[in-house]
C-alpha cells in the first residue's frame, strides 16, 4: 500500500490497463470484511429477537402482541414476577383496547378482535356484546360467565374488567379510541391524544415504511424504468436529451413544489378546522409535525426550484458542448453497449442491500427486552397489583443501531464504487488499445481485475468517503435538534461545519472517480492513484474545466429530475394514505432511493466523460516524455482540440495547457 505523497511511477512506463498486477490495500480489504461480520452477526440477532407485528398491531400490557400467535415470556431479571398472560394466540386480535380510557398512561391494554361499535354502560352489555361477536373486553383469565360477579364491579385501570362506562370507539394507530368526544370530555381525550403522542417517534416512522414497504419497491422500480429510458435515449439521441432534461428538471421541480405546497394548505385547512371544533385538545403531535414538515419541504422545493432556473438559463450556451461531449461517450459505449446493462447489476446489488438493510432495522428496532413489573389499582378501586411488561432498549442494541448506519453508507458507497472501477476499466482498455476493433469483453476483464485485485482499493476508496459523510450528518442531526435554541453562535458554527465537510466529501468523491482509473490503467494502490489523478487534473484543469463541469451537471439534473419525477408520484400516493403517520418521512426516502438508482445509470455517462478526459491526458503525458504515437484517434483528437477552441471564443482566451505536473 503506497503513500499518499509518493506515487513512486516509473516514467518511461507506458499506460497498460492489462499488465500484470497485485492485489492493492489489502488491509483496507481485512477491514471490511471484519466489519460485514459484525453486520452479519447484527443480523442474525434482530431475526432471532425482533418482530415485525410489534410495530405494526402493537403489544399488550402483558407481552402479546397483536395480530399474532405469541409465545410465553420467561422473566430473566424478575424470575420472581410469573407472566401468566402471556403467550396468547392474538391472531384474530389486531387492536389494543384500553382498561380505563380516562388514564391512557397508567392503564392495562389488552388486544381485542374489534373496537366498541356502541357504548356499554352496564357489565351486561359486555355479556351481550361477548356473546354476540366472540369479542372480550375484559381481561383474558376471566370467563364471560364471570363478567357479572360483584367483584368485578370495582374494575379499574388494571383491569379485571373495563372501567364502566365503555365509550364507543374506532381504531387509531390500530388503538381503540372513543368517537364522541363530547360525550366524555375535552378533557379526557386530550389524555387519550397525549397518550398517542408520547409514542416513540421512531417507532412511528418505521411503522411508516413497513405499512407502506410495497409502495417503496413499486417507487424504485419506478424510478429503474426512468433512468433506463433516459440513459437510451440519450445513447442515440444525445442532442435532444440535453435540452430535454433542462426542461424536464425544470417542469418536475415546478410541478413537485406545487404539490408540496397544495399538500402543505390542504393540511393546515384540515387542522385549522379540528383545532376550532375540538378547542385543540384532539390535534396529534404527527399531523402537526406532518405540516411543518411538509412546509419545510415546499419552501427548500420552491428555493432549489428558483436556482435551478438560474443556472440552467446561465448555463445553456454551453450546451452544444455537452451535446458533443455526450456524443463522444456515446462513441465509446457504441463498442462496449453492456455498459449500458451494466448500473442495473449495481441496481439489484444496491436494492437487495436495501431490502436487508431496512428489514434488519425494521427487526432491530423490536429487539428491545420485556421486562415484567408491577402495576398497583387506582383509586377507588381497591388496592391490588397486576404484573405487566414494558420494553426496554439495552445500551448493545444502540450501538448496533449505529453500527448498522455506518454499514449503510459504507456499503451503499462500496457498490457504486465497485461499479465506478469497471466501468473505468473497460473504457480504460478500450482506450489503450492500438486496434479497438479487437478488444473482447473487456467489462468481463475489468470485473476480474476488480475481484481478483482492487476490492480493497474500492474498500479503502469508500471508507474515506464515509468518514468525511458520517460526521456531516451526525452535526445535522445535532442543528436539528437545536431549532429552537437561542445559541445563533452554535448554529452558525455547525452550518459553517457542515458546509467545510460536505464540500470536503465532494472534492473526495470526484478525485475518487479519477483514482480508480488511475487503478484501472496501472494497478496501483489507492492513495498513489489518488495521487496521481490529482495532478493530472491540476495540470490540465484550464483545458477541460468548463466543458467537464457542464457536463457534469448536466448528469446531476437528470438524476435530481429522476428523484422528483418519482416524489412527485409517490407524494400524490402518500398524502391520502390515512395509516401514515409521517407521510413526509416515507416520501423522503422514496426520493433518495429514486437518485441513488438514478446515479446507477447516469455514473455510466459521468464515468465514461470523466476516463475518458483522464486517459486523454495520460495518454498525451506519455508521447510527449517518450515521443512514441498517442493512442487516442483523430476524431476524439479534433474534438478535444475543437472544445477548447470553442471554451477560448465562449469564455475568454485563458486556456492554456500546461502539461502535466510529475509526482
Amino acid at each position: 500500500m503506497g503513500c499518499c505523497c509518493s506515487s513512486g511511477k516509473d516514467p518511461s512506463l507506458r499506460p497498460d490497463p492489462h499488465r500484470p498486477r497485485e492485489c492493492t490495500d489489502i488491509p483496507a480489504c481485512g477491514l471490511f470484511f471484519l466489519f460485514w461480520c459484525v453486520m452479519i452477526f447484527i443480523a442474525i440477532f434482530s431475526a432471532l429477537q425482533g418482530d415485525l407485528f410489534r410495530l405494526i398491531y402493537g403489544t399488550d400490557s402483558f407481552g402479546n402482541t397483536c395480530g399474532r400467535a405469541n409465545d410465553p415470556l420467561v422473566s430473566s431479571n424478575n424470575s420472581h414476577l410469573s407472566l401468566p398472560l402471556s403467550g396468547m394466540d392474538m391472531r384474530h386480535k389486531t387492536f389494543l383496547f384500553p382498561m380505563d380510557v380516562r388514564r391512557p398512561f397508567e392503564t392495562v391494554w389488552i388486544c381485542v378482535q374489534e373496537c366498541p361499535p356502541k357504548t356499554m354502560v352496564y357489565t351486561s352489555d359486555l355479556v351481550e356484546y361477548g356473546r354476540g361477536g366472540g369479542n372480550y373486553l375484559c381481561s383474558y383469565d376471566v370467563p364471560l360467565r364471570n363478567y357479572t360477579h360483584t367483584d368485578l364491579h370495582w374494575s379499574s385501570n388494571i383491569g379485571p374488567c373495563p372501567v364502566m362506562p365503555v365509550m364507543r370507539s374506532t381504531p387509531i394507530l390500530n388503538r381503540c379510541v372513543p368517537t364522541d368526544f363530547l360525550e366524555i370530555g375535552h378533557d379526557i381525550m386530550s389524555k387519550i391524544f397525549g397518550f398517542l403522542n408520547d409514542a416513540d417517534l421512531f417507532k412511528q416512522v418505521l411503522s411508516d415504511i413497513v405499512i407502506v414497504r410495497h409502495d417503496i419497491l413499486l417507487f424504485c422500480i419506478l424510478a429503474f424504468i426512468i433512468s433506463l429510458v433516459v440513459v437510451f435515449v440519450m445513447r442515440f439521441v444525445a442532442g435532444i436529451v440535453v435540452y430535454l432534461i433542462f426542461i424536464l428538471v425544470l417542469l418536475a421541480a415546478a410541478g413537485i413544489t406545487a404539490a408540496l405546497w397544495y399538500g402543505w394548505w390542504t393540511l393546515k385547512m384540515s387542522l385549522d378546522h379540528k383545532e376550532l371544533t375540538t378547542n385543540g385538545t384532539q390535534l396529534l403531535i404527527m399531523e402537526t409535525k406532518n405540516e411543518h414538515t411538509i412546509l419545510i419541504y415546499a419552501i427548500a422545493a420552491s428555493v432549489v426550484s428558483a436556482i435551478l432556473m438560474a443556472v440552467i438559463c446561465c448555463l445553456f450556451r454551453s450546451a452544444g458542448l455537452v451535446v458533443d461531449l455526450f456524443r463522444e461517450a456515446g462513441r465509446a459505449l457504441q463498442a462496449m453497449p453492456m455498459l449500458l446493462i451494466q448500473p442495473l447489476f449495481t441496481f439489484i446489488a444496491l436494492m437487495i442491500f436495501f431490502i436487508y438493510w431496512s428489514l434488519v432495522v425494521l427487526l432491530l428496532a423490536t429487539s428491545t427486552h420485556a421486562v415484567p413489573v408491577k402495576q398497583s389499582a387506582l383509586p377507588p378501586a381497591p388496592y391490588f397489583e397486576q404484573t405487566v411488561v414494558v420494553y426496554n432498549a439495552t445500551a448493545a442494541i444502540r450501538y448496533m443501531w449505529w453500527w448498522h448506519a455506518v454499514g449503510l453508507i459504507w456499503t451503499a458507497e462500496f457498490l457504486l464504487a465497485c461499479q465506478q472501477m469497471v466501468v473505468a476499466g473497460s473504457v480504460a482498455a478500450w482506450y489503450f488499445s492500438r486496434d479497438r476493433s479487437r478488444v473482447r469483453f473487456p467489462i468481463c476483464h475489468a470485473i476480474k481485475q476488480l475481484i481478483c485485485y482492487h476490492l480493497g482499493s474500492v474498500a479503502l476508496g469508500s471508507l474515506i468517503i464515509t468518514i468525511v459523510k458520517v460526521p456531516r450528518l451526525i452535526l445535522m442531526y445535532i442543528q436539528a435538534k437545536l431549532t429552537g435554541s437561542t445559541n445563533l453562535i452554535a448554529k452558525y458554527v455547525l452550518k459553517c461545519l457542515i458546509c467545510c465537510l460536505y464540500c470536503v466529501e465532494k472534492c473526495l468523491r470526484y478525485l475518487h472517480h479519477n483514482a480508480y482509473t488511475i487503478i484501472a490503467i496501472e494497478g496501483r494502490s489507492f492513495c498513489p492513484a489518488a495521487a496521481q489523478a490529482f495532478g493530472i487534473l491540476a495540470s490540465n484543469a484550464t483545458d477541460v474545466a468548463t466543458i467537464n463541469t457542464v457536463g457534469d451537471f448536466v448528469l446531476f439534473l437528470g438524476k435530481c429530475g429522476v428523484a422528483a419525477l418519482t416524489g412527485l408520484v409517490a407524494s400524490l400516493r402518500f398524502r391520502d394514505n390515512p395509516q401514515l403517520h409521517y407521510w413526509a418521512i416515507p416520501l423522503l426516502m422514496v426520493c433518495i432511493f429514486a437518485y441513488f438508482i438514478a446515479h446507477c445509470f447516469l455514473s455510466v455517462y459521468e464515468m465514461v466523460i470523466d476516463t475518458l478526459f483522464l486517459c486523454y491526458a495520460e495518454d498525451k503525458d506519455y508521447s510527449a516524455r517518450t515521443g512514441e504515437e498517442e493512442f487516442t484517434d483523430a476524431h476524439f483528437k479534433d474534438y478535444m482540440n475543437d472544445t477548447i477552441q470553442r471554451e477560448r471564443r465562449l469564455y475568454g482566451d485563458t486556456y492554456r495547457y500546461q502539461g502535466p505536473v510529475d509526482l
